[in-house]
């Protein structure tokens, strides 16, 4: 059988990277891929782990080090170190944490507010006052450390759908 190999140039839009890797893994599975990065994120590590890449490297590896991850990829060697995986772990485990301080309703209006609707659209169709979005909203700003519904939105996208049954 012969194998592929893919030497995958991560772009900043990991949820695209990953969910190419996820349809790579099923319809190309014989192949095997390495993300050389430049970014340091553990979010963006944890999804390409998850996708099912064999490695993610800095792109700042030398020439050398590059060529031998290459060939101990291609010969079936996983080559994520301790150090990824304790901070995979980390951050799934924070991640969690947090996912579970939200009560039901914070959830429920989160998610309306990644849809683009405003207060008053949260408020009519979770049919609660806008008072009462606002309090939620604050819950939810508290509970993920942040401080604007930009970053709500944005931890809500990088998190994935892992917590979210």
């Amino acid at each position: 059988m012969k194998q592929n190999n893919w030497l995958q140039n991560f772009v900043p839009i990991f949820y695209y990277s990953a969910e190419l890797e996820k349809w790579v893994r099923t319809n190309y599975p014989e192949t095997t891929t390495l993300v050389l990065t430049g970014h340091d994120r553990d979010v963006y590590l944890s999804n390409m782990m998850e996708a099912g890449v064999a490695g993610y490297l800095d792109k700042k590896l030398r020439a050398g080090q590059l060529i031998s991850s290459i060939r101990r990829a291609a010969s079936g060697e996983i080559l994520f170190d301790k150090e990824q995986l304790e901070r995979v772990r980390s951050w799934r485990e924070q991640t969690k944490n947090k996912w579970d301080s939200l009560s039901k309703r914070e959830r429920e209006v989160l998610q309306i507010l990644t849809e683009g609707a405003d207060n008053n659209a949260i408020a009519a169709s979770l049919e609660i006052t806008i008072n009462t979005v606002e309090k939620h909203l604050a819950n939810i700003y508290k509970k993920l450390g942040m401080t604007s519904r930009t970053e709500a939105i944005l931890w809500w996208l990088e998190k994935g759908t892992d917590f979210r049954n």
